[in-house]
């Protein structure tokens, strides 16, 4: 996946005179899970200190580095490097990022750049949550397990020089973004097959709190030879054994300014909680499609990936002017946690509860 930057360049309000913002390169391409770097500079020198803020329209890329910039009269005209990261994502769709970059104390002075994503199809070799089990009963305490399966898309050789190697990364808030050192999990003549084949391979994260949440990669080499690398997986640990689970649907003030969509579709957020556990802490479920949810007017078209907690659902309206109505129906899901216990038992039902139901009043047709 290559990351395509533009930019366009806005001339600067009367407040400061004839500053402008620029930014070098003004294009520029990055592989899937690298880093794209700007510099960025003012075109004169302000009157007064200035700080430089910039933000992105999409989940996509990770936030700035650094998130804000300060210049005065003596570095006004010194680049400094702001860099992002480019996700990967499980959908077969190219994304388009919209940045701004601004200046705080006059917003008229602003420039933005536009970030393409084109997807490499990771959904051909997926990487997946097996499994997970609750070690202990009680809150705070390690022991949950997941089992990690990889459909690598390739024969793995019968090789004991072949190592199969994973690597974590704890919260996957922008913050963290630092992956643990490779660990070998496997080898090419000892390795559990997911489903008994010779592409897919399993192994388990151990030790884990419950409600932990992190991101895991795996891939397969042989000596400095890497010859597979897998996607990035957000998982989450079994979080809890109760018999409830919130959904909370949530509209979001979402417009397509860029013509990614048609007119009055709309995007809603939904996450959901365990109020025995922690109000605030979000569950990652199993199976959720947009054929779950209970929809007038309108269809769900796409589920988007579980991040920070929070699935984004897109909705089409089919009549503008009219109100769409939607739910996701109790049981249609299941948490992470669900049906496991300490020994292993089936001792808990961990469907969801019927979520709230939202109206939302779409456009009227130009």
């Amino acid at each position: 996946m290559l990351l395509s930057v533009a930019v366009s360049l806005v001339a600067a309000g009367a407040a400061q005179g004839q500053i402008a913002i620029t930014v070098t390169p003004e294009t520029q391409s990055v592989e899937e899970g690298g880093y794209a770097h700007i510099d960025v500079a003012l075109t004169a020198q302000p009157i007064e200190n200035v700080t430089l803020r910039m933000y992105r329209s999409s989940t996509k890329l990770s936030a700035p580095r650094p998130l804000s910039l300060r210049f005065t009269a003596a570095n006004w005209g010194t680049p400094q490097t702001v860099r992002w990261k480019a996700f990967h994502d499980d959908d077969e769709n190219d994304d388009e990022v919209e940045l701004w970059f601004f200046l705080v104390q006059d917003r008229s002075v602003y420039t933005r750049a536009w970030i393409q994503i084109d997807d490499d199809d990771v959904s051909s070799n997926p990487i997946g949550l097996c499994d997970a089990r609750l070690g202990h009963l009680e809150p705070n305490r390690a022991g949950e397990e997941l089992d990690i399966c990889w459909e690598s898309g390739m024969e793995i050789p019968f090789d004991r020089d072949v190592v199969i190697e994973a690597r974590r990364m704890w919260l996957w808030d922008e913050p963290f973004e630092i992956f643990s050192p490779w660990r070998e999990v496997g080898s090419g003549d000892r390795y559990t097959p997911c489903g008994g084949g010779s592409t897919c391979a399993q192994y388990s994260e151990s030790g884990l709190w419950r409600g932990f949440a992190m991101t895991v990669q795996m891939r397969i080499r042989r000596d400095e030879d890497v010859l597979a690398t897998s996607p990035e997986l957000q998982v989450q640990a079994p979080n809890s054994d109760s018999a409830e689970l919130n959904a909370e649907l949530a509209v979001v003030d979402w417009t397509n300014a860029e013509g990614e969509h048609p007119a009055g579709w709309f995007r809603m957020e939904l996450f959901f909680t365990d109020p025995l556990v922690d109000a605030m802490t979000t569950e990652l479920v199993q199976g959720l499609e947009a054929s779950d949810f209970e929809v007038s007017n309108g269809t769900v078209t796409d589920v988007g990936y579980w991040d920070s907690g929070i699935y984004k659902v897109l909705v089409e309206p089919e009549i503008l002017g009219q109100r769409v109505t939607i739910s996701l129906p109790a049981c249609a899901v299941k948490g992470v946690g669900e049906g496991v216990s300490a020994s292993g038992g089936n001792n808990y039902t961990r469907y969801n509860t019927a979520s709230n139901v939202i109206v939302h009043e779409t456009a009227a047709p130009e």
